[in-house]
């Protein structure tokens, strides 16, 4: 395997349960773009809230965002972004207003959520801007849904029948142990990551991809050699190739040492 690209995802991976990047995590990567390797970022999170790190590694590569919903240049441009259909929108709206379940939705630079709740200071902890509230969704387009529970033992209570009643319009996972994300169909971390490296002509036995939530799945299952950190999801570790360190223990540094230097 001779590696040309790297694929990391951040919360809970790169960073530490704190949110912190660790110097070992920022020196690895530092390291590997200097050997000429490629280094992106593939996140669940906006470009508004990642480029806080793109300036810490200097990366000048486009980075995955919102599941791959948007690919972004370094500054921000759009090059390539996929919105949910409206009906998969308005059924979701339903679908939590129903239930009286927090939403929040994701356009490449806007959050918007129908009401203030418990969820819209929480997507403010990973460096979101607070979501606009606003009543009537039926104009906007949106990359990604996030709607939650506060209690864990109920999320397949939620993520089932919220399957059910989008009838395919759009595909549902599990961002957390309380987060489900909504996204459109056949649009992932690893459908986006398999079009840039068409673009820059990498084979897939040549990237490695590292993550830890079940929206890293795809990503990994893509990448020639698939790694999770110890503490990722059961099903994350069971679609990896190799297990390293949790997130709070460098587990992104082992990775490079290991497979990169």
């Amino acid at each position: 395997m001779s590696t040309k690209l790297i694929a990391i995802d951040i919360d809970g991976t790169l960073l530490r349960t704190d949110h912190q990047l660790s110097q070992a995590n920022l020196h690895a990567i530092r390291e590997t773009l200097a050997n000429g390797v490629r280094v992106v970022l593939a996140t669940g999170r906006s470009y508004n809230s990642s480029a806080t790190f793109l300036k810490q590694f200097a990366l000048d590569a486009p980075g995955l965002y919102l599941n791959g919903g948007t690919v972004c240049a370094a500054d921000g441009t759009i090059i390539q972004s996929t919105v949910l259909p409206d009906d998969a929108i308005q059924r979701v709206y339903d679908f939590v207003a129903a239930r009286n379940l927090p939403l929040v939705g994701f356009d490449h630079r806007t959050l918007y959520t129908p009401k203030l709740d418990w969820l819209s200071p929480h997507v403010e902890k990973f460096d979101e801007p607070r979501p606009i509230v606003k009543a009537d969704w039926s104009t906007l387009k949106l990359n990604k849904l996030l709607l939650a529970t506060d209690d864990p033992t109920k999320l397949s209570e939620i993520e089932l029948p919220l399957i059910s009643y989008l009838d395919g319009l759009a595909s549902v996972v599990r961002m957390s142990r309380t987060l489900l994300a909504v996204m459109p169909l056949g649009i992932h971390k690893g459908s986006a990551l398999a079009n840039l490296c068409a673009e820059w002509k990498i084979a897939a036995e040549d990237v490695i991809a590292i993550g830890n939530a079940e929206n890293d799945i795809e990503m990994l299952q893509f990448a020639g050699l698939g790694v999770a950190v110890a503490n990722a999801a059961p099903a994350v570790k069971a679609a990896a190739d190799v297990l390293v360190a949790s997130n709070n223990e460098d587990g992104v540094a082992e990775a490079l040492w290991r497979f990169v230097a």
